[in-house]
């Protein structure tokens, strides 16, 4: 467990975060440039002072150690990586007695495939074998918690699609606990356990990514997108004559375009608010392949045109953006059943 207090200053920024880490998954500090992020990772990481901040982790109050005292491995935009070292003894530095829990080094090696580079120097690699050596040496130093510094912001899309699935292995496969700062919401959506939403140097909220996400008062900080769903499913089947995937919940089927990932393979979807539509019953003819059962739950008004609506679909409640006008015509109201017509959807893999 992280236990974070810190108010200081930095770079104009007046920085007042108070906020808990889990000691298990990906901890994810998500707001816009110049928010402060990275300031407080520093603070945390004993790479910056503060003299108003409590640092305590599993219990222990670090506030006044100095940063190779901390137990930390820490991820930088920049791979960080010593020049005049190869691979190999990059990822020697700085490692401590191992823990009794500790990743066993071939393994790390193995997951994040870089075993081949060993014997190259940094200059020999591409940005993306760099990044994946940075993350390696971070893990192998044995620390009790991984800080991550916007580790792919450098990287093109295929290659941070590539390196973030490895990064969900490493906080649950090899039990290390992460505080991942990011301003992009894709990374937010496929990375998150806990997400702290932060701006202007306040903590504005904290939870669960769905929970953050299906709540209106956070909806205009998520990035600029609108309020919307994150959902856990599972790979249900392929149809490769449809060229079809059907991926299952609670609340029901989803079909996407055929993906690659196997049958009983998790994946995270991401339904925004404004691509749901809601039916009293299922109408015809109509192209929609995504239809789901569902029951009102509440009514929150966004603006005078505007409110959500929030219903139950399985175990997962979902919210969808619906005029004020369209809610009255279709005679909604809490514990009516309704059908979830899903317009588009995002796959967070």
């Amino acid at each position: 467990m992280l236990d974070v207090t810190i108010k200081s200053v930095r770079q104009g920024i007046e920085i007042d975060a108070v906020f808990k880490c889990a000691p298990e998954g990906i901890t994810t500090l998500f707001g816009p440039s110049g928010s402060g992020k990275s300031s407080i990772l520093n603070v945390i990481a004993g790479l910056d002072t503060s003299d108003s901040s409590q640092i305590i982790l599993n219990d222990i109050d670090i506030t006044h150690r100095h940063a190779e005292g901390r137990r930390f491995g820490y991820v930088f935009q920049d791979s960080c990586l010593f020049p005049h070292m190869t691979v190999e003894k990059n990822l020697s530095y700085g490692s401590h007695p191992a823990r009794f829990d500790a990743p066993d080094r071939n393994e790390i090696i193995d997951l994040l495939n870089i075993g081949h580079l060993l014997n190259r120097k940094p200059s020999n690699l591409s940005g993306g074998e760099a990044q994946r050596v940075a993350i390696a040496r971070a893990v192998l130093s044995n620390a009790e918690m991984l800080l991550m510094d916007e580790p792919l912001s450098s990287l093109d899309n295929k290659l941070k699609k590539e390196i973030m699935p490895l990064l969900r292995r490493i906080a649950t496969d090899f039990k290390c606990p992460i505080l991942y700062v990011s301003h992009s919401f894709d990374e937010v959506c496929q990375l998150s356990d806990k997400l702290i939403l932060i701006n202007n140097g306040k903590i504005l909220g904290a939870g669960s990514p769905q929970d953050m996400m299906t709540n209106p008062k956070y909806a205009d900080q998520l990035d600029g997108f609108d309020a919307g769903n994150l959902l856990n499913v599972i790979v249900k089947s392929h149809d490769h004559e449809f060229g079809l995937t059907d991926l299952e919940f609670s609340g029901g089927i989803i079909p996407v375009p055929l993906i690659k990932d196997e049958i009983g393979s998790p994946i995270r979807l991401r339904v925004r608010a404004r691509d749901i539509t809601l039916a009293t019953s299922i109408p015809e003819g109509i192209s929609t392949l995504i239809r789901l059962s569902a029951t009102i739950s509440k009514i929150t008004d966004v603006n005078q045109t505007h409110s959500y609506v929030h219903v139950n679909c399985g175990d997962e409640i979902m919210i969808v953006r619906l005029t004020r006008k369209s809610i009255q015509a279709l005679g909604i109201e809490k514990n009516k059943p309704i059908f979830c017509l899903v317009k588009s959807v995002t796959l967070e893999n």
